[in-house]
């Protein structure tokens, strides 16, 4: 089993901007006490985060993809004081930093494994499957959840000496889909209604057998599907954040089809969509922010009319 790296398969590359570099410094006595916080510090196109630990700050230091080596070259002096100049608390204690081998970068990559996840007498799952952005602990998180459908479903041919390409390929179906974003029970609560936000394909997951199957999308695909908010019938609306849009899609008996697609001058990349009394609340998030400088303060949330969002009147 692999978890890292995936040797002779094809590998489909999505574009990252960012790598980090990883480092400690010193949490001094007087400073102890809360842990598990998290500090971001934001100055122009420079991203510092602070993981506060008990006894250490745990720093993650963004940068641009490639970077590396041009930051390098700059020497331990500049580093040191990028630090200090993003956030001053640690003036003190940047020395702590000795040398560049005290950074460890993270090539920052997200990529999906274009076909199957095995090979004779091998199953790739975690990083070496679908390598993921490190914010939040999403790759970790993925990586143990892949294990515990591996066991799931090998532990007992596992036992039995009889592990199939079969029992491979299950592993797949349960977990090829990590990255989806808008889940919603369909009519019945016998299955839940999902977009791949990478795909922008719909995709139904029946609650007993786990079986997953895509639901054939007249006017789609939707990509950047970020939310899916049930509304009356069996009508869903879908958020769309880098094309600023709310989507309506039509559940039919065979597919489905989108029936409307909504745009809002106010609208900032939405992530998310809310029914309240008549109107449509969208929270805008602001990705496009990440890259360029600082967003905006305070972050709205957009207010629509539901009538003008469907197109009814």
């Amino acid at each position: 089993m692999s978890c890292c790296g995936s040797p002779r398969l094809a590998v489909r590359e999505f574009p990252v901007p960012f790598d980090t570099w990883w480092f400690r410094l010193p949490r001094f006595e007087h400073e102890r006490g809360s842990a598990a916080e998290l500090l971001p510090d934001f100055q122009g196109k420079e991203v510092l985060l602070t993981f506060v630990r008990p006894e250490y700050y745990q720093i993650a230091y963004f940068t641009e993809k490639g970077a590396d080596p041009r930051l390098r070259a700059e020497g331990v002096e500049r580093f040191r004081e990028r630090v200090a100049r993003l956030r001053p608390q640690y003036a003190d204690r940047v020395d702590e930093i000795t040398s560049m081998d005290d950074l460890h970068l993270l090539d920052v990559r997200l990529n999906r494994l274009a076909g199957d996840w095995h090979m004779a007498g091998l199953l790739m799952i975690g990083d070496a499957a679908h390598a993921m952005s490190p914010a939040g602990g999403m790759g970790i998180n993925l990586a143990i959840q892949d294990a515990v459908a591996a066991a799931t479903y090998l532990a007992e041919p596992l036992l039995e000496g009889r592990v199939t390409s079969h029992d491979l390929a299950r592993v797949r179906r349960r977990r090829r889909f990590p990255n989806v974003n808008g889940v919603v029970p369909a009519r019945g609560g016998r299955s839940l209604i999902v977009i791949q936000s990478n795909t922008g394909k719909l995709y139904r997951i029946r609650l007993a057998t786990r079986d997953v199957s895509e639901i054939p999308l007249k006017g789609g695909p939707l990509s950047s599907g970020d939310s899916i908010t049930p509304v009356s019938g069996d009508r869903l609306l879908i958020t769309r954040n880098v094309q600023n849009q709310i989507v309506t899609v039509r559940l039919g008996a065979s597919g489905a089809s989108v029936t409307k697609v909504y745009r809002d001058a106010t609208f900032r990349y939405p992530t998310a969509a809310v029914v309240h009394r008549g109107r449509l609340l969208v929270p805008n998030s602001q990705f496009d922010k990440w890259e360029q400088d600082d967003p905006e303060l305070p972050f709205t949330v957009s207010a629509v009319p539901l009538k003008n969002v469907l197109g009814v009147r």
